[in-house]
C-alpha cells in the first residue's frame, strides 16, 4: 500500500486517511452509524470540490469504507481509476 501510495503521489496531490483510521474506528465502536461517519467525514472530503479522481487500490471492495468512496465519486461525477482499469471518467 505505502509504495502505490508513494508513487501515485509523485504526480498527483493525494488524501491519505490513514492517520484518521484510529479515530474512525473509535466512533464506529461506541456505536457512531457507519454510513454516517462515511458520509460527514469522507463524503464531505469528496463532496468539497478538491478531489477531482479516486484511485482504488486493488481488494478496494472489500473495504466498506472504500466502497463508500467509490459510491460518493460516482454520484460526483469524479474520474475513477482502479489499479488498472478506468471505472468512470468525467474527462
Amino acid at each position: 500500500f505505502f509504495k502505490k501510495l508513494n508513487e501515485f503521489s509523485r504526480d498527483h496531490l493525494v488524501f491519505d486517511q490513514l492517520p484518521f483510521d484510529r479515530f474512525i474506528e473509535r466512533l464506529i465502536a461506541s456505536g457512531f452509524p457507519t454510513e454516517e461517519i462515511f458520509d460527514k467525514f469522507f463524503g464531505r472530503i469528496i463532496r468539497s470540490g478538491y478531489i477531482d479522481s479516486l484511485y482504488m487500490l486493488d481488494g478496494w471492495r472489500k473495504s466498506g469504507g472504500a466502497m463508500y468512496e467509490n459510491g460518493a465519486g460516482v454520484r460526483c461525477g469524479l474520474h475513477i481509476e482502479e489499479e488498472r482499469t478506468v471505472l468512470t471518467s468525467s474527462r
